[in-house]
């Protein structure tokens, strides 16, 4: 399988974009969260090979989606950012099991940092709001990463 058909298989799962990039070890990201400590970081490798140690490539999958609005007054609501995300992540399950099928090595659930991973593509910006935004899609996106060893070409 080659990245073509790997991103058209993203694209058709839903995803608005897809990208490949390198697995190299995430240093400035290391460098600049890790120094403190924080529970939140506590899980995160800066260096996906602790992960897989053939990982080639990550494929950064991003799905779009659109805020609800009008809701009722006093009615229960549901952030639009829960359903997308859960639905960004069934899917990329199911693209790392195509991987897995195809006989690489595929993570759906690699712990390194998916923004991070997003600023490596060149596509996307952090904004005043802290918020990362890609041309086209704003902020109201959900990122999956799949690690693996599949021969991908990465942008960076």
């Amino acid at each position: 399988m080659n990245w073509a058909e790997f991103e058209k298989k993203a694209l058709e799962a839903g995803f608005a974009r897809a990208y490949a990039v390198s697995p190299e070890r995430f240093a400035r990201w290391e460098k600049e969260t890790l120094r403190t400590p924080d529970p939140r970081w506590e899980n995160l490798k800066a260096d996906p090979r602790e992960s897989m140690p053939d990982a080639r490539c990550i494929a950064v999958l991003v799905w779009a989606y659109q805020p609800f609005c009008g809701f009722p007054e006093g009615e229960p609501t549901i952030d639009a950012y829960y359903l997308a995300s859960q639905m960004a992540h069934r899917e990329a399950e199911k693209l790392a099991g195509m991987l897995r099928e195809s006989g690489y090595q595929a993570d759906a659930a690699a712990p390194i940092p998916a923004k991070r991973a997003l600023l490596r593509t060149g596509e996307a910006r952090y904004g005043r709001n802290g918020l990362l935004a890609i041309d086209g899609l704003g902020t109201k996106i959900c990122l999956q990463l799949i690690l693996t060893d599949a021969e991908f070409e990465t942008a960076d």
